[in-house]
């Protein structure tokens, strides 16, 4: 599940809402070892593909507005239909978009990375490189899971940190190794606030 870095995001991209620091839900993408990133997996099927607010709890919506926000469009909404379509379709089997959304959001407050790198002293910097193991170490311990391959995504030229990357099993409730470690670094990176 990749968690974005807002300023990262609105430096590299144009945002309309000011970015915050915290990491925010990109979406929740499905996985296998044959396919590491399929899409658009029903898009003939329009009782699938189509995100129907009324099967999201009102208390639900509420808490995505903060979890999972959309910094490039003033609509929230834009942005969860566009990641069910690419991505939430081709879970279907296994969640449908009430269990898609409610997992997502309860994977992340599960999960408040800033406060989780900040509690192991990692903080944002304008000068400082940031160094890989610390942010895993600090990861791993807090989700309890040793050795555990993380995902982060920095894209180049800068090499600063846009995304940290968890995946998770197909049933979603336990943390699994991802597919690769990223394009962060081996070693070091920029995290700016």
């Amino acid at each position: 599940m990749p968690m974005q870095w807002s300023p990262a995001l609105c430096r590299k991209e144009k945002c309309v809402k000011k970015p915050i620091s915290k990491f925010t839900i990109h979406g929740m993408w499905a996985s296998n070892k044959t396919d590491p990133q399929p899409m658009v997996c029903m898009k003939n099927v329009t009782k699938v593909r189509d995100l129907y607010m009324g099967m999201i709890s009102k208390p639900t919506q509420t808490e995505l507005h903060t979890s999972w926000p959309n910094f490039q469009g003033p609509d929230d909404f834009f942005f969860w239909q566009k990641q069910w379509y690419k991505h939430g379709t081709c879970s279907y089997s296994t969640f449908n978009q009430t269990q898609f959304f409610d997992v997502a959001n309860d994977i992340w407050k599960g999960l408040q990375l800033f406060d989780i790198l900040r509690a192991a002293s990692i903080s944002p910097s304008i000068s400082r490189y940031q160094q890989r193991a610390d942010f895993e170490r600090a990861i791993r311990n807090h989700v309890g899971v040793p050795n555990l391959m993380i995902e982060l995504d920095c894209p180049s030229p800068s090499n600063e940190l846009l995304e940290i990357r968890m995946c998770r099993n197909h049933a979603g409730n336990a943390y699994i190794d991802c597919h690769h470690n990223g394009t962060c670094g081996l070693t070091s990176f920029k995290w700016k606030p």
